[in-house]
């Protein structure tokens, strides 16, 4: 029986999602970020051994299958493969650059209302307002119907 060695765009696309998950893991716990991925986030909700385990599941088969589909259409698979990096780190950006934005966002208001002196309620207000308005900004204009189309609730952010 002959080994194959496996293709180094599965290696990349297995260290992405690696990254994917660590980085995941740290943005969550330390920085305040949420899982956007329902299937994931219901992972995360079980606990962290679960989520990883879930992540590596649903990472490594579809790479194994690949790697078998490989012997059959070499370079379909590698063409597949590609493509899939493109996309993973395409959206691994789109989510990042959101993030950072929503961060960035909530930032400059707690800031500015620091140096005028507002109360920490309208600081609430203001923030959650200014990551909704983040959050619209990055969307196409098809999505403003969508669930995204109402401000954050405010109930209860007054003093």
């Amino acid at each position: 029986m002959r080994t194959r060695k496996i293709a180094r765009e599965t290696w990349v696309i297995a260290l992405i999602g690696i990254l994917d998950l660590m980085t995941t893991i740290l943005f969550i716990r330390h920085h305040g970020a949420e899982e956007a991925n329902p299937l994931f986030h219901r992972y995360w909700q079980m606990g962290i051994p679960v989520f990883v385990l879930a992540k590596l599941v649903l990472l490594l088969i579809p790479l194994a299958v690949l790697e078998w589909a490989r012997q059959r259409r070499p370079r379909f698979v590698r063409l597949a493969l590609r493509v899939g990096i493109t996309a993973y780190v395409a959206m691994y950006g789109v989510g990042f650059t959101q993030l950072n934005s929503q961060a960035v966002a909530t930032k400059k208001y707690e800031k500015v209302a620091k140096e005028a002196g507002t109360a920490p309620g309208v600081v609430e207000i203001r923030s959650r307002l200014a990551v909704w308005h983040a959050d619209q900004s990055n969307l196409p204009e098809e999505s403003f119907r969508g669930r995204h189309s109402s401000p954050p609730n405010l109930v209860g952010l007054t003093e």
